[in-house]
């Protein structure tokens, strides 16, 4: 059980440390938001809280995400600046710390685990144009109570990193440029450091990387490393939204497959909006004991459409045959919040739908094949007089049950 519970800890820090570097902001003046989560049950023919829900590590599949049972606290500017964690029984499980600079952007956070006594810091730069130079990582790594919980520990905590940026700009003078551009491509690397090149307006044109791995090919082969130089190179039109994007993959290896070589070119239309984008891909030749591919060429392009006054927007995935592969549909309200998903693939169609605040009201799956529904969830909300909402009650159509009861208590500025 303690394995258990340390893998759920790990599981729960992974959601909040993604996107770390982006600022997590609320729409209401919102100063605080505490979650809860029950069993729903019937009594008398109501639906009425049960337990406290407890998650499984290897509980059955649901496809719709929701809150863990957690505290979170903003500032008077809408920045998450505080979450707390809580186990079924409302202990602490993990504590979390956000802070950022006055241009908003995050340049701290300290996760805490008390049951383990561990910890995870991470501390980012920005350079004067407000674009990321550094990011320093403290961890003291999650050390659990059987070999195997601290073999995942270290595991886990090996992509938590050191990051540097080295930020170049081009000068309003053109003769300046190609002294700046020469100089940019010229640059001696540094290994897993990234080198970035912005124009005058602030647009990434270029940025390259030296990546190397310590890759091992089994018992009877050494330990060998691998080097890769990434390229990228942008161009963008007078809106300053991009047009192309070119990466190119220097691989030390040829013959072990992998990406050469990707081209993106971006369409639009004659109000700006995005219109078509054609991915060009080209792969090294693998070749691996018996298992010979040759080097290949591919295709692939999305189609954007506009209709009903922009209130809906049709995006199609083209495979590298020109076979539709999906079409996702989106719906407006006329504040331009979500109002309906219709994600559409081959076998397989997804009907999402959102209240005006954006949040989730109802999902279908259905196996078009079969014409069969495979999921019908509607999740019934109640709101207060902010209009944000206090209660969700998940009911499954299909099999006549509710399933959960969330719960927030909200406390306004």
């Amino acid at each position: 059980m303690k394995t258990i519970l340390y893998i759920s800890v790990l599981l729960t820090l992974s959601v909040n440390f993604y996107s770390l570097s982006q600022v997590v902001t609320v729409k209401s003046p919102i100063k605080s938001v505490e979650i809860f989560i029950y069993k729903a049950e019937r009594e008398n023919g109501e639906i009425v809280k049960g337990e406290p829900y407890k998650a499984s590590f290897f509980q059955d599949y649901y496809p719709i995400s929701f809150e863990s049972p957690s505290m979170e606290e903003y500032d008077e500017l809408g920045q998450l600046k505080k979450v707390c964690n809580f186990d079924v029984n409302r202990e602490i499980v993990t504590v979390e710390k956000y802070h950022y600079n006055q241009g908003k952007k995050l340049i701290k956070f300290v996760g805490f685990v008390p049951k383990f006594q561990d910890s995870l810091v991470m501390d980012w730069t920005y350079d004067h144009k407000g674009n990321f130079e550094t990011l320093r990582v403290s961890k003291q790594e999650l050390t659990g109570d059987t070999w195997f919980s601290s073999i995942f520990g270290k595991f886990y905590y090996s992509k938590y990193r050191d990051s540097d940026c080295h930020n170049f700009y081009l000068s309003t003078n053109d003769s300046l440029n190609n002294i700046k551009r020469i100089e940019f491509d010229s640059l001696k690397l540094i290994k897993d450091h990234l080198y970035k090149l912005y124009d005058t307006a602030n647009n990434l044109v270029s940025e390259r990387e030296l990546i190397v791995k310590n890759a091992f090919e089994g018992t009877l082969h050494p330990k060998r490393w691998d080097t890769t130089l990434v390229r990228k190179e942008y161009k963008f039109n007078n809106d300053s939204k991009i047009k192309e994007m070119i990466a190119t993959y220097m691989r030390s290896r040829e013959n072990d497959g992998g990406l050469k070589k990707q081209k993106l070119v971006y369409i639009y239309t004659a109000d700006n909006k995005l219109s078509e984008v054609i991915d060009s891909l080209e792969y090294y030749p693998l070749k691996a004991g018996f298992t010979k591919v040759k080097a290949r060429w591919l295709t692939k392009k999305e189609v954007h459409e506009y209709l009903d006054n922009g209130t809906k927007h049709i995006v199609s995935f083209f495979d590298e045959k020109d076979e539709l592969e999906e079409r996702d549909t989106e719906i407006f309200y006329s504040n331009d919040e979500l109002k309906e998903m219709i994600r559409e693939q081959r076998n397989r169609k997804e009907i999402l739908t959102y209240d005006v605040g954006g949040n989730l009201i109802s999902y279908i799956r259905l196996n078009i094949k079969k014409n069969k529904k495979l999921y019908d969830f509607v999740l019934d909300r109640e709101y207060n007089e902010m209009g944000d909402w206090v209660k969700c009650v998940h009911i499954d159509n299909l099999k006549g049950r509710a399933l959960l009861i969330e719960e927030r208590v909200i406390e306004y500025y």
